[in-house]
């Protein structure tokens, strides 16, 4: 698993995570889904954004090309039962918590929002396969390590839920 080609925000850990894993996966074999979101979503939120001034640093015309293109996207993940989880990972991640701009600002506004509202605008994950190979995504289970398809993941391209 690795980041989309922009490294999701455009930032410069981001896409260099994004070239080391796609080159791991290339060495070793293997299956490499990238994680983005649509690029549609993120175009409208970031217009909204941009319009209420909670973000100032960026230009539209650069956030649009954040994301994949919703067409690309191979499956869709509904973790918002892990949204308390999910929600302290995205905590302890340093940089956005620590810093002093609107972003910032907005960023530790959700993660201190309440639950149901964090799992509203957090609760899905998207992944693409470069080259559109769709097909289960293989979870590892944390207290057996022992794989298993996620019951949650869907192929954008069949649109159907995975049998459990």
């Amino acid at each position: 698993m690795s980041y989309d080609p922009q490294g999701g925000n455009g930032h410069r850990d981001h896409v260099r995570v994004r070239q080391v894993g796609a080159r791991a996966a290339e060495l070793a074999g293997v299956r490499v889904v990238e994680a983005t979101v649509p690029r549609e979503l993120v175009a409208r939120a970031a217009r909204l954004m941009l319009l209420l001034r909670l973000v100032t640093r960026y230009r539209l015309d650069e956030m649009r090309g954040y994301g994949t293109p919703r067409s690309v996207i191979t499956h869709r993940v509904d973790v918002r039962r892990h949204a308390a989880q999910k929600r302290a990972a995205l905590a302890v991640h340093r940089t956005p918590v620590s810093g002093r701009g609107r972003g910032a600002r907005l960023f530790r506004a959700l993660l201190k929002s309440p639950l149901p509202i964090f799992r509203a605008a957090c609760g899905t994950e998207w992944f693409a396969e470069p080259g559109g190979r769709t097909g289960e995504l293989i979870t590892c289970d944390q207290t057996t390590g022992s794989g298993r398809p996620d019951q949650r993941a869907t192929s954008a391209r069949a649109n159907r839920e995975l049998a459990d």
